[in-house]
């Protein structure tokens, strides 16, 4: 998006630079114009331009919602898959702080604070008090990977 908007290349200018394909320039562009549209209507129901209003359509929600979980599949693989370690890890016991989800998993302290922030921000655990818990989000997120690959997810 930087060298789109920023840089003013085109998308075969853009691809060159990043060494991707055409058609891999054109889906992030996408995905990107998409989540700008969504992060702005949350807001404003429309936004007015000199053209007439702008609305979010169903394909760009889905867009938007494609590149939040791909946010949050990349965080899942992280160190090894220590994201999706923790998220199990919580479905067992519902509520854990940070220190107490180090210490029962092993993992250092700055690795699971850092991934559950992200974590938090992608929306699979929110925040009660000090500890967190799964959302429903997560959930499902886990059940699919449980039907993906044919396998229950334990610690």
């Amino acid at each position: 998006m930087e060298l789109r908007f920023f840089g003013g290349l085109t998308i075969k200018e853009t691809a060159a630079v990043m060494q991707i394909s055409h058609a891999t320039v054109e889906r992030e562009w996408r995905i990107a114009k998409a989540f700008l549209k969504v992060e702005l209507a949350k807001d404003i129901s429309t936004i007015q331009k000199s053209e007439g209003a702008i609305s979010v359509t169903d394909a760009e929600e889905k867009l938007f919602e494609a590149w939040s979980n791909r946010e949050l599949l990349t965080t899942l693989m992280s160190e090894n898959w220590t994201g999706l370690k923790l998220l199990v890890r919580l479905r067992s016991s519902p509520y854990f702080t940070v220190t107490e989800l180090a210490s029962t998993s092993e993992i250092e302290f700055g690795i699971v604070n850092s991934l559950t922030r992200r974590l938090e921000e992608f929306g699979a655990l929110e925040k009660q008090g000090t500890g967190f818990t799964l959302t429903n989000r997560c959930r499902v997120l886990l059940e699919n990977f449980e039907k993906a690959i044919g396998s229950s997810l334990t610690e």
